[in-house]
């Protein structure tokens, strides 16, 4: 099943290429070059790198309040060892100065009734340069 950007639909007409996002378990996500293409076109708002667990960190874009998880080439969620490697390809990835991006941490709580899913902990802005 895919999902078309339709806010997307604009460019169309111009004949440029248009996102597909894909849905992903219960969530729309595109690959890392589609999201490079709409941030540099001014389409993301955010970009979250969030921290999944220990060695675990994954990417998130927002346009609006969706989140959009990106996929690696397998179709997975594209995943880096370390905060420093997520920064690292970030900055490779060309001009994304204007696009707001946040380190997001989570605490997990697994005491008997609280045990709710993860809780933000911590939302703290970073910089590739």
């Amino acid at each position: 099943m895919r999902l078309l950007a339709t806010w997307k639909e604009k460019s169309m007409a111009a004949g440029e290429t248009v996102a597909v996002w894909h849905v992903h378990g219960r969530e729309a996500a595109m690959s890392f070059d589609e999201f490079v293409a709409l941030a540099q076109a001014g389409e993301i708002e955010r970009l979250h790198v969030e921290s999944a667990g220990p060695e675990a960190f994954q990417y998130r874009a927002f346009t609006g309040a969706e989140g959009i998880c990106l996929l690696d080439e397998d179709g997975g969620p594209l995943q880096e060892k370390c905060f420093g490697h997520a920064r690292q390809r970030l900055r490779c990835a060309g001009d994304l100065t204007e696009i707001p991006l946040f380190l997001i941490q989570y605490v997990h709580r697994r005491e008997g009734a609280t045990a709710d899913g993860p809780q933000l902990a911590h939302r703290t802005p970073f910089s590739v340069r």
